[in-house]
């Protein structure tokens, strides 16, 4: 059994609590340290899990590991409180807010029990890439077109997909205005009416053996329906597009083929709307080939949550030092 406590009460911070009542054999949370005494209460009439007022309080709760989420502006130096505690962090991406703070971060030499929960190459159809950039199906991966995901969570993914330990160089960056009408965002989807821009972060980058990786990406593409993320895999003998994979085998022979995704819509009980509909993959799997199969296969976890029990319950590590760097990657 993991025993961890969770500083903050936000949005982000509730994606653990999720994690944990889903996994109740796997995953206890101690306490969430709240600012007032209504979110107190909140909390644990909404979620059955102890609340506490103050960082003293979580800590005397004695958790294997505090997973810090609270605001950007407060993650590196909430982080570096309890680390100095001698208790082991989880926090939030990208660890730290500014430029400034991630190079302090960076050079804090944290010990290895300072992790970062960068999540995203651990979702279930974002692992199934990394499996088919690995299987050889489509050849040498030459290159990859990464709309998925913005700034560090772009970095990473790319750098996994890849199967890159290393960070690429930025060849060329451009911020451009996207425009549509209507306002979309994580508590509104209101399409028609005044056109607005968003702004959207183009970006080429190569790594030392060659491979490039182009990231292309608005932040309201996470809520908006007409522009959606999409993804482009290039090999020597073949491409993945979206789900749509054509390559050549051994013996010159185009073939085309989806991604088959097992996925069942479940529909559970929760304060935030957007969470009561839950799409949970069961596995990922393309011409035969295996690409992802859930390890949690009876709980009711989203993409995101999924990925981050994998990161609670130990099965995946995402080194501080490492995230920062995908973050400093992305911000220069």
């Amino acid at each position: 059994m993991v025993r961890f406590a969770v500083a903050g009460s936000g949005w982000r911070a509730l994606f653990y609590v999720r994690a944990a009542k889903a996994l109740p054999s796997l995953l206890e949370v101690t306490a969430v340290q709240v600012r007032s005494e209504e979110k107190k209460r909140f909390i644990e009439e909404s979620y059955g899990v102890p609340a506490v007022l103050g960082a003293d309080a979580l800590a005397d709760t004695k958790p294997d590991f505090v997973v810090s989420a609270v605001s950007k502006k407060d993650m590196f130096s909430v982080s570096k409180a309890f680390l100095e505690r001698g208790v082991p962090v989880l926090a939030e991406t990208p660890g730290a807010f500014t430029v400034e703070e991630l190079r302090e971060a960076y050079a804090y030499k944290p010990a290895p029990s300072y992790s970062i929960a960068e999540q995203y190459y651990l979702r279930p159809r974002y692992s199934a890439l990394c499996a088919l950039s690995r299987s050889g199906l489509i050849g040498d991966v030459s290159g990859i077109y990464c709309s998925l995901a913005h700034d560090y969570h772009g970095i990473s993914l790319i750098r996994h997909i890849l199967g890159k330990e290393e960070q690429p160089e930025r060849l060329f960056k451009e911020v451009v205005e996207d425009r549509v009408e209507g306002i979309f965002n994580r508590s509104r989807h209101s399409p028609g009416g005044a056109v607005a821009g968003v702004p959207r972060t183009v970006a080429l980058y190569r790594f030392p053996s060659g491979e490039y990786a182009i990231l292309d990406f608005a932040f309201f593409q996470y809520h908006c329906p007409v522009r959606r993320p999409s993804f482009r895999l290039e090999g020597t003998r073949g491409e993945l597009r979206d789900r749509e994979l054509r390559y050549y085998d051994d013996e010159g022979r185009l073939h085309s083929a989806l991604l088959e995704e097992d996925v069942e819509i479940i529909g559970r009980e929760d304060p935030d709307s957007m969470q009561r509909r839950v799409e949970v993959v069961r596995s990922v799997s393309v011409e035969g080939l295996s690409l992802f199969e859930n390890e949690f296969p009876g709980a009711v976890l989203s993409e995101d949550e999924y990925a981050i029990a994998l990161l609670l319950t130990g099965k995946a590590f995402y080194p501080a030092k490492e995230a920062i760097e995908d973050a400093l990657t992305a911000l220069a």
